[in-house]
C-alpha cells in the first residue's frame, strides 16, 4: 500500500482519457500529519490513513458548481492556464469543479472547458 503509485484518470465518454496524474504515496500519505497524536506514525496507522483517502477520493463533497464563481478575479501563477478558457468557465453555471488534495497542503482544482476540450487547473 505504501510503496504503489495511483494513476489517477477521466475519460469522456467514448473512453478517450482527458486527464491523467500519477499520485505516489507520498502525494496521498502527506497530510497524515495534521491527523497524527504521537510523533510517528506507525505502518498500519499510514497504510490505514492511504486507504481512507482512496475510498474518499471521489465524494459528492469534492464536485462543485459553478466550477468558477462569477466574480472571481483570474488567479496568478498557474501554469498552463487559458484565460479565455478560464472566462468561459466562468460564465457556464452549469460548469463542475473537482477538487482533490495532492501531498501536503497542494489543493488541486479542475474543471472540463468545453471551450478548448481539456481538462485545466482552475485553482
Amino acid at each position: 500500500m505504501l510503496e504503489g503509485t495511483g494513476e489517477f484518470t477521466i475519460a469522456n465518454a467514448e473512453g478517450q482519457v482527458i486527464f491523467r496524474e500519477m499520485l505516489t504515496e507520498p502525494d496521498l500519505e502527506a497530510a497524515l500529519v495534521y491527523e497524527m497524536t504521537t510523533p510517528t506514525a506507525t505502518q498500519a496507522q499510514r497504510e490505514a490513513y492511504v486507504r481512507r483517502r482512496i475510498d474518499q477520493f471521489f465524494r459528492p463533497s469534492q464536485f462543485h458548481s459553478p466550477a468558477i464563481a462569477a466574480e472571481s478575479a483570474l488567479p496568478t501563477g498557474l501554469e498552463n492556464l487559458d484565460p479565455t478558457a478560464w472566462n468561459d468557465l466562468k460564465q457556464r453555471p452549469d460548469a463542475i469543479r473537482f477538487d482533490y488534495l495532492k501531498g501536503k497542503e497542494d489543493q488541486q482544482q479542475i474543471a472540463w472547458s468545453p471551450l478548448i476540450k481539456e481538462v485545466i487547473r482552475v485553482r
